[in-house]
């Protein structure tokens, strides 16, 4: 699936046309701010998916209109489990109950409330033959949340989407991300590790740096938390190259990650979201981060000693 920088229509035309990322997003009844928790972006980035100024990735797309097309179908064999159970009871008015927070937390459903609003309109314009209203969440499975284990029977995480082809969790990088990533080197805010270590250079790990990093989409993930606990996650980016990149020529072309987040919950790649027409690229990453070490440092060697001096102080 692809989608188009801009569409040009006449002046007068009464409001500005949608892209494909837009249409997505919205049909999933997402806002910018849940959206950007659904993908695991900053929600700058969302913003320049729907306006067209940076084109969704493919997979990111592909995967979200594979959740919208699933959403649909369970809408209609849910809308026909709520016809039969007000069949059975001989009742014209059937109610679908929101869900309560633990089972939103437990079931990984979203916390979104145009998500709800757009999926119980697709059962309410499936059922045929009743009435149906909305009511206050309940702990107690009954009458009322029949939609609840229809949706968890698919076993989907509905947290997130962007996933790499190894199934796990994706961070994407914009400019910004590459902004703060060079102020934080600039300033030598980072540790350092495995600089001294003298088989380094034959591993394809290599040392690295480590840099505190909290990103916005976390905060929102989380919004149990006080900024206070979300501090002590302790959250960061890890800067990690090849052993065998002696140069920054070396690491534009090399095709290994060289950046990943490390959360809560592990290690997570970084990929690359460029505001063109290019999907999440490693290489692209890797030209980024030697643009910004050459800027910073001169070469990977003035990078390296730079660490160590942070290492041993």
């Amino acid at each position: 699936m692809s989608d188009y920088m801009s569409l040009e229509l006449p002046p007068d035309y009464p409001f500005k046309g949608p892209t494909t990322a837009s249409c997505v997003i919205h049909a999933l009844g997402l806002s910018q701010a849940d959206a950007a928790i659904f993908f695991s972006v900053r929600r700058d980035t969302i913003k320049k998916w729907q306006s067209g100024k940076m084109r969704m990735p493919d997979d990111l797309l592909d995967k979200a209109v594979e959740r919208l097309d699933l959403l649909m179908q369970l809408a209609n064999e849910i809308a026909q489990d709520y016809e039969e159970q007000a069949h059975t009871d001989s009742v014209s008015l059937a109610y679908i109950g929101l869900p309560t927070v633990e089972q939103m937390r437990r079931g990984m459903l979203p916390r979104s409330k145009g998500f709800y609003e757009t999926f119980f309109g697709m059962i309410m314009a499936r059922a045929d033959g009743i009435v149906m209203a909305i009511c206050e969440p309940s702990d107690d499975m009954n009458a009322t949340n029949l939609w609840i284990p229809r949706l968890l029977e698919e076993d989907v995480d509905w947290s997130r989407v962007s996933l790499v082809e190894e199934d796990e969790y994706c961070v994407r990088a914009d400019h910004d991300f590459y902004r703060f990533l060079r102020e934080q080197l600039s300033s030598r805010n980072f540790s350092a590790s495995g600089i001294a270590e003298s088989t380094w250079e034959l591993t394809s790990g290599g040392p690295f740096l480590d840099i505190p990093y909290l990103p916005e989409w976390l905060g929102e993930a989380h919004p149990e938390l006080t900024d206070e606990q979300l501090s002590l996650l302790d959250t960061h980016i890890r800067v990690k190259i090849p052993g065998y990149c002696k140069t920054t020529e070396a690491l534009r072309s090399d095709s290994e990650p060289t950046i990943s987040f490390v959360g809560p919950d592990g290690i997570v790649p970084v990929l690359d979201a460029t505001e063109g027409p290019e999907d999440a690229d490693a290489n692209a990453l890797n030209a980024a981060l030697a643009d910004i070490i050459e800027a910073e440092f001169g070469t990977m060697d003035g990078l390296w000693k730079a660490a160590a001096r942070l290492e041993s102080g």
